[in-house]
């Protein structure tokens, strides 16, 4: 969903470092209207009025992201979860 503006980025990123700053700051901004959404969409599931198998039931989680460095890439390195990219 947000992978082309990771891509984007990255291609104006002259460095790792700033890179990664983009991309936590990118990651903290708050867009009011899909928070609601969220917020929503959880207590639903919460309720049980939604339920699927692949939802991993957490409590008190708070998103996060990470950024790692690859120093030597490898096509084993872009490989996704398919669990992971059946939910985005």
């Amino acid at each position: 969903m947000y992978l082309s503006v990771l891509y984007d980025i990255a291609a104006e990123a002259p460095s790792y470092d700033a890179f990664a700053a983009e991309v936590e700051s990118f990651f903290n901004e708050t867009n009011e209207p899909t928070c609601l959404e969220w917020d929503t969409a959880r207590e639903r599931v919460r309720r049980g009025e939604l339920d699927d198998d692949k939802l991993e039931k957490v409590s008190g989680a708070k998103a996060q992201v990470k950024v790692d460095e690859i120093r030597v890439p490898t096509p084993a390195a872009n490989e996704i979860d398919p669990d992971y990219a059946q939910a985005a």
